[in-house]
């Protein structure tokens, strides 16, 4: 594997994304290895993600990471949107690695496994509204993850009045929650969030071309109603109930990045698999 600079990085980003369109590729296209401060280091390309576990080469890579996403040539037209969809196929592949993948339109991506093409449609449960998407842009380039909730909402109060709307307040590991309950963590509601994005997912699959398999993957973008077994349980109770409505497709997978937890669930069969990896 080649090692580049970190100013060839942002081409060597580009250009692999734009591969994928055409071919079909794997998990480790898209590892590169770079140089920070002379050290190599891996990045997935997918995410920007830093391979590595020294907390000095992961804080400069951070400070990188934001400026090829915010002030670069890069952060013009889909590109956010279309870098949430790799991020989040980048934490489906690192459970499933056998999968290969093409970037594609309707549906988001195609996968292949044993010369079987399955489609794959990716969508985030929490961040609804487009007012939701721009506060999460303003949080992050902002800020970044050290920030309380009262710093960036005075930011907000001052630069942004017109998206009060949504109320902020710290929670653990210093995340964000944004909640549309006036401070109250409302799990129930977050999780019939994650069934309508399949509902409505679903309805959108029967316009697709036509594929033997359609998988679903919703995001809950690190939110912290579904952590642990039980949440699943839980979403397993709520995909029963309206299984009429998710006819079209095979299998919904549920994610959270924060807690790297994954929840797989077969349709048909009215069953799940939870996995979660350890931090450490």
């Amino acid at each position: 594997m080649e090692i580049i600079t970190i100013d060839k990085l942002v081409h060597v980003y580009s250009k692999r994304k734009e591969i994928s369109k055409k071919v079909f590729c794997t998990l480790n296209d898209f590892l590169q290895r770079i140089i920070i401060k002379d050290q190599v280091i891996t990045i997935n390309l997918l995410n920007l993600a830093c391979l590595h576990h020294d907390k000095e080469i992961i804080r400069e890579w951070k400070e990188i990471r934001r400026e090829i996403i915010y002030n670069n040539l890069l952060y013009s037209g889909d590109f956010y949107n279309r870098f949430r969809e790799f991020r989040s196929l980048a934490f489906f592949l690192n459970f499933f690695p056998h999968y290969s993948f093409r970037k594609s339109e309707k549906p988001d991506f195609i996968l292949r496994h044993d010369e079987k093409d399955i489609g794959l449609e990716i969508t985030s449960s929490v961040l609804a509204t487009n007012t939701e998407l721009q506060l999460e842009k303003i949080i992050m380039h902002k800020f970044g993850n050290n920030q309380s909730a009262h710093e960036i909402k005075k930011f907000i109060e001052r630069e942004h009045p017109n998206l009060l709307k949504i109320i902020l307040f710290d929670v653990q590991n210093g995340s964000i929650l944004l909640s549309p309950t006036k401070n109250l963590i409302d799990c129930q509601y977050f999780r019939k969030e994650i069934l309508h994005k399949a509902i409505n997912k679903t309805k959108a699959v029967q316009k697709h071309q036509p594929f033997a398999h359609y998988w679903i993957l919703i995001d809950t973008e690190d939110a912290i109603c579904f952590s642990e077994k039980s949440d699943a349980e839980d979403l397993q109770n709520l995909l029963q109930g309206e299984a009429k409505h998710l006819k079209n497709i095979n299998k919904v997978f549920i994610i959270n990045r924060l807690h790297k937890a994954i929840m797989a669930y077969e349709v048909n069969k009215q069953v799940f698999a939870y996995f979660k990896k350890s931090n450490h």
